[in-house]
Formats: C-alpha cells, structure tokens, sequence
C-alpha cells in the first residue's frame, strides 16, 4: 500500500482531483517498478489532500 498526502486542497472531482489522478498514474508505474505485484490490483496507492480526505486512488 502506497499512501501520499499532498497540500492540495480540492475533493475528488476538482481540478486537485485530476492532479491527483496523474500522481497516482505516476506512482503506479513506481510501484509496479519497483515492488512487483503478484497479481495486478495487489497493491492500493492513495492520495490525500490537506485535510486528509481522499483525493483520488488506484490498484497497481
């Protein structure tokens, strides 16, 4: 599992949402790199914004 937490500050949906959808992107290619899964969907990355709500999350 893969947690960023961010200063963005929008929900899911904003323009902070789509931001976080690319970090995810990102970290998923990192992750599938660096940690092969043994299954896909095996891990669960998740971005936060400054508040701590969810942003935006995806399997790798």
């Amino acid at each position: 599992m893969v947690n960023i937490y961010t200063d963005l500050t929008g929900e899911l949906g904003s323009s902070d949402g789509d931001t976080a959808k690319l970090i995810v992107s990102a970290a998923t290619d990192w992750a599938t790199q660096e940690h092969k899964p043994l299954a896909e969907g095996a891990g669960l990355i998740t971005v936060y914004n400054a508040n701590g709500a969810i942003l935006s999350n995806g399997n790798y």
